[in-house]
């Protein structure tokens, strides 16, 4: 069986490409030129731009996500403006922050665990004999401070650092340091 061949395949997906519901903000330059404005000249967010749209026109509701999809698809970029790297997603509120997948972990600035809490000897888990310690840190702000905690498991003895920055070789060292103190 021979497989199709590139003059049959590109005509279908340039068809197929037409087909579906077209967007809102294409179809209607009026209400897109509206948004626009309120957007970049008015610097509305979304949000409000759907609640103005509501209550002055009834046959052109728009909802805010679908303002928010044509922000991030560049359909408000403007050529002869410059916005910066990320386009206008910049004039947003939150200034057009990285959107995640429900399912994305965050990566930086975590500290690999050498050993797990299921690798604990019994001894230590049942707090039979002094000198387990347990570390943690009590973080602050964002990017600033934190508490490095050092906590005997069976005495409840707690020895706390304070690191100026939450970065790993200065934790490492406040536990260092700490543990030399005994």
């Amino acid at each position: 069986m021979a497989l199709p061949t590139t003059d049959i395949i590109e005509p279908y997906h340039l068809a197929k490409s037409h087909c579906g519901r077209k967007r809102k903000l294409e179809i209607d330059t009026e209400l897109s030129q509206t948004v626009k404005h309120l957007f970049l000249e008015c610097q509305w967010s979304p949000e409000e731009i759907e609640g103005r749209l509501r209550l002055e026109r009834e046959r052109h509701v728009i909802s805010y996500q679908t303002i928010y999809r044509a922000i991030y698809r560049g359909h408000f970029d403007d050529t002869s403006l410059s916005h910066g790297a990320r386009g206008v997603v910049r004039k947003l509120r939150h200034h057009g922050k990285t959107r995640h997948t429900k399912s994305h972990v965050e990566k930086r600035g975590k500290i690999p665990i050498s050993h797990t809490i299921y690798e604990r000897p019994t001894a230590a888990n049942e707090r039979l004999r002094i000198g387990d310690w347990e570390a943690d840190t009590v973080a602050g702000k964002t990017g600033k401070a934190c508490l490095v905690t050092l906590t005997d498991r069976h005495s409840r003895f707690l020895k706390i650092q304070k690191v100026a920055v939450k970065k790993s070789q200065l934790v490492i060292e406040a536990i260092s340091e700490r543990n030399s103190d005994s």
